[in-house]
C-alpha cells in the first residue's frame, strides 16, 4: 500500500515538471518510468489481494489512509494534489479499494 501511495505521489511530482535542464533529462526520464513501473506493480499485488476478500480490501483501505499525508506533503506545486488525488482515486477503484477523503484533504 505504500508502494502505490508514495510512488503514486513521486510520479505525479515528476512527471508535472516541464522542461528538464539537460544534465538531468536522463536520470529525470529514468526515475519517472521507474515510478511509473512500482505504482503499476504496486496495484498488481494489492488487486491480487484485495480482489477476493473485501475484508482485505478493507484493510488495505485503512493503510491508504495512513500513508497519505505523508504523500500530500510531498506534493507543494500548485494543482499537484487534484492530480494526485485524481489518479489515486482511479488506482483504488481499478483495485477495488474502498477510500475515505481524509479530513482537511
Amino acid at each position: 500500500v505504500a508502494q502505490l501511495v508514495l510512488c503514486l505521489a513521486a510520479r505525479v511530482d515528476l512527471s508535472r515538471h516541464g522542461e528538464v535542464p539537460r544534465p538531468f533529462r536522463a536520470t529525470a526520464s529514468r526515475a519517472l518510468a521507474d515510478e511509473t513501473e512500482h505504482v503499476a506493480a504496486a496495484c498488481a499485488a494489492l488487486a491480487e489481494l484485495c480482489a477476493p476478500s473485501p475484508a482485505m480490501a478493507q484493510n488495505a483501505s485503512g493503510f491508504v489512509q495512513r500513508w497519505l499525508p505523508v504523500a500530500l506533503e510531498s506534493l507543494d506545486e500548485d494543482g499537484a494534489r487534484e492530480v494526485y488525488l485524481s489518479e489515486l482515486a482511479h488506482e483504488a477503484e481499478e483495485i477495488g479499494l474502498p477510500l475515505k477523503r481524509a479530513p482537511g484533504v
